[in-house]
Parts: C-alpha cells; structure tokens; sequence
C-alpha cells in the first residue's frame, strides 16, 4: 500500500500517514534517526493541512478538523467559560488537547499503548530547577525492546493559581506548549533508533539530539508544530523554541553560530538573552550544587565519627563486661584478705591479754539484777526482828481498798547500783510466811521494786501519831489486787560478786 491508496482506507492512512511520501510499510518503533523523525512530523502536519494526495475532497482528517472547529477548542477564553468543564478537572482538559494533537501532530503514534501523560506535582529539585516538564526516555535500559518501549510525559503543576479570566488563559496557553514541547521528546524517544555504539556516540552531537535532547532535529520539528497550531488551528502558543537553543548551547558549550537562526526562524538578541540567563542560572546551581556536596560530607564526616565513637563505646563496654568478673573475684579476695589480717591481729592482742580483750562466747550473757540495799528503816525492823513474835493470826483477807481514781505511774528507776549489803546475824531471821502455791509470783522482783515499808506484817495496823484511827492499808501502785505479793521475795538476797 501506497500513500497514494491510503484514502481507500482513512484509517489505514491514518496509521501510515506520518510516514510521508516516503513509506510503503507502517512506521516502526526505533526504526529511524532523529533528521528522518523531524521530517515526518512535518510531512504529517502538510498532510493534515493539504490532504494526502493534496485534494482536500480526499482528506482523511476531514472529520477530526470538523470536529475541532465544531467544539471551539482553539477560543480558550470560551474554553475556560465552557458548560462542559463544569466537574472537570485540568487534567480531563489536557487529556482531551493530547488526544487531538495526537492525531493531528503525529499521526496517532502517541497512542494510550505508548505513551501516557499526567499532569504532577514537581519534586524540590525540579522546583529549584524551574522545570516545567519531563519525558521518561526508556531506550536505554536493558529490558525494552521494539515490542514493549514505552514513554510518560509529566507536566507540573504552575503555582500560584490563576485569580482572573486572563490568568487562566495564560496559564493554559503555558500548560499546551508544554505538553507540545514534551510530545516531540516522546516521540523521539519512541521511534528513533539508539540501540548501537554508533547511534549512541552520535546522540550527543548539535546534529542529532544534544546534550540537553534540544538539537537542529528537535527544533525543526518545534517550528513546524509552531507554525502549524499558530495558522492551522489559530492558537497563539509557544514550544520555548529560543529557550531550548540557549539552554543546549551553554550546556553543550556551543556557540550560537553553530544554528543557523534564520532558518529556525529565531532572534538573535532573544537568543543571546536566554543564553545569559542560562549561564548566571546554572552556575548559581553549580554553586549551591557544591554547597549541597559541602554540607552532605560533613554530614557524613558526623555520621562517621558518631558511629565510631559509638562502636568505640560499645568495645568499652564489652570489654568491662568480660572483665568485671575478674575484677569482682579480685574484689572479694581483697576483702577476705582484710578480714583475715585483721582477725589475726585481733587474736595476738587477746592471746597477750590472757584472751581479756578478745575472747569467743558461746552463749549470751544475761543481764545482772540489781539487789535491793537496806535503809534506815529497814535496820530498825532488823532489831525489832530480834524479839520472838507472838504467833500470827490465821491470815485473813485484806480489807479492800477503797476506790479512788487510779494513781499516777511510778517515776522511772534510775539504773540499778550495787551497794554493800548488811548481813544479819542468824538471830535476827524473820518468820517467814509459807510459800505461795503460784510459783510465778517468784519472778515478779524482776519488773516491781516494793518500798522497805512493806516489809512490816499485814496483821499490824499502824496508828496515826496524832488521832490513834489505824492508817488504811493502801494497794501498790504496781501490784494487782488478785496476786499478793509473798513476803519472802522482798527480803534482800545474796548479791552475786562481780
């Protein structure tokens, strides 16, 4: 099939019109250079304008401008007022400009199975870079192949928002050359060969793609695509022609009498401006590029001595864990040492002082008891005891006590003394009462103490001085009632020598 018989079938031509005059077969991904893709964007776009044979009467893209003149899409100013983009977002609108563009343009090659575009949001270092879109190149990575390139075009997001009718305007024109100017990268990117040493090393030439992908091919098929939207579709729209240039030659370190700027179309000036900016704005990035690789070394050079001292850390540590037992053993040792010296040292006092200074008991020692000591009361009784007594009455009860109110406590002892003890002579021994049968009576001398006064008989009733009525005989304060206390245990002991 012939371009010639290509308008028997409208969309067999649409699927081979791009090629041109020049094709007998469909186009190919990565079947031709980077001069032979400039030419047939531009053979497409007389196409679209003329027809295929040159008779509008047989033009395959009758129904596709119809349709563009029908909806208005080259008024953007009605576009922007359109009922139709009430619920829409910008992205369904770029969508729809891609889809003609698409056809139009490049003949369908851009198809959903190719390439795909979404409108995104730039990262930080795009936005310090003030890129306003990219292009996703796959030709040179291991797994693509003929059947399975592909390609996305990203267009960023412009900040800040439009607030007026003209703003939007302007900002959709900046949003469709963008996306045309990222449409020529796609479809370089798709069907241009660069798979071998030789298409690779001249890739980079002024020629063919460039350093920055902005050479003599893509700025031809800029112009042919500007020229085309600003005649054929009545769009005012710029692919930032002179901007590319600019930027490709001082990144190329080219000169601008490399291009021949009257058949691009350009202006010197307009050039030699873009070219200035270009310079001071990538040597301003070069040197915060060297700030940034200043400040990540240093960055590094903390991380490194942060994990060296904490490893050197952590070494210290292990090591006092392994010898902290050592030094635990050796601890004890030392203390047991101490212990032994001086528990030897101890026994040479003790066994020089006849074992008086240091001497192991085997049981407690039990508090010596203090003895009572007589008064001067007590020797009277002593002399009075001389005499016989007449026998003593049957013991009867004691009278009870009268109530009172209980008295105050007895002032505290003060600490036992021993005092020489008056021994009676055998004579002067006292009638005893017999035992009483409680035996645990015995012990009570150890809390109570009992005045001399009570040593006198109970049967005894002494009298006043003054009136003669018998004195009532009142409890201890320290004695219950319900145990009398025995005679016996307040009689003055034998006191145990020192």
């Amino acid at each position: 099939m012939t371009i010639h018989d290509c308008h028997l079938n409208p969309y067999a031509a649409r699927r081979i019109l791009w090629a041109g005059d020049r094709a007998h077969i469909p186009l190919q991904p990565l079947c031709c250079t980077y001069s032979q893709a400039a030419d047939l964007i531009g053979d497409n776009i007389t196409n679209v304008l003329q027809g295929a044979t040159g008779h509008p009467p047989h033009d395959p893209f009758y129904k596709i401008k119809q349709n563009w003149n029908r909806s208005g899409l080259s008024d953007l100013k009605n576009i922007i007022k359109s009922p139709w983009l009430k619920g829409k977002t910008e992205q369904d609108l770029l969508d729809l400009y891609f889809s003609y563009f698409n056809i139009m343009i490049f003949g369908g090659a851009l198809n959903t199975l190719r390439c795909t575009m979404k409108l995104e949001e730039p990262n930080a270092e795009q936005k310090a870079r003030f890129v306003l879109g990219t292009t996703v190149d796959k030709r040179t990575e291991k797994d693509t192949t003929r059947h399975n390139i592909r390609c996305h075009i990203s267009v960023f997001v412009r900040h800040p928002a439009p607030k007026n009718e003209a703003e939007s305007v302007t900002l959709l024109k900046n949003y469709l050359g963008t996306l045309l100017h990222e449409m020529i990268h796609a479809f370089f990117s798709i069907y241009v060969c660069k798979c071998n040493a030789a298409c690779r090393r001249k890739a980079l030439d002024l020629e063919e793609s460039g350093v920055t992908g902005h050479g003599t091919p893509w700025l031809r098929a800029a112009r042919s695509i500007e020229r085309f939207v600003r005649q054929g579709l009545r769009m005012d729209i710029r692919l930032g022609r002179e901007e590319a240039l600019g930027l490709e030659l001082i990144v190329g370190d080219k000169e601008i009498w490399y291009v021949d700027l009257e058949d691009m179309g350009m202006d010197r000036d307009t050039v030699n401006r873009e070219m200035d900016w270009f310079a001071g704005f990538i040597d301003e990035l070069e040197e915060r590029k060297r700030i940034e690789r200043e400040s990540d070394a240093r960055l590094e050079k903390l991380e490194k001595e942060r994990l060296l001292r904490e490893w050197k850390e952590k070494q210290k540590k292990e090591k006092l864990e392994r010898e902290r037992p050592a030094k635990e053993a050796k601890e004890k040792k030392y203390i047991k040492d101490v212990r032994v010296a001086i528990l030897k040292d101890l026994r040479k006092k003790s066994r020089r002082g006849n074992w008086k200074v240091f001497k192991r008991i085997a049981r407690p020692v039990r508090r010596h008891i203090a003895q009572p000591t007589l008064g001067p009361d007590d020797a009277t009784l002593a002399q009075a005891a001389a005499f016989p007594l007449p026998p003593s009455p049957p013991p009867s009860e004691p009278p009870s006590p009268p109530r009172s109110p209980p008295p105050p406590p007895p002032p505290p002892l003060p600490a036992p003394t021993l005092q020489p003890t008056i021994r009676l002579p055998p004579a002067a021994a006292l009638a005893l009462p017999p035992l009483h049968h409680n035996l645990h009576h015995l012990d009570h001398d150890l809390h109570h103490r009992l005045l001399p006064s009570r040593l006198l008989p109970t049967h005894h009733a002494p009298t006043s001085s003054s009136t003669g009525a018998p004195t009532p005989q009142t409890t201890p304060n320290h004695t219950h009632p319900a145990h009398p206390q025995p005679l016996h245990n307040h009689l003055p002991k034998t006191p145990i020598p020192p």
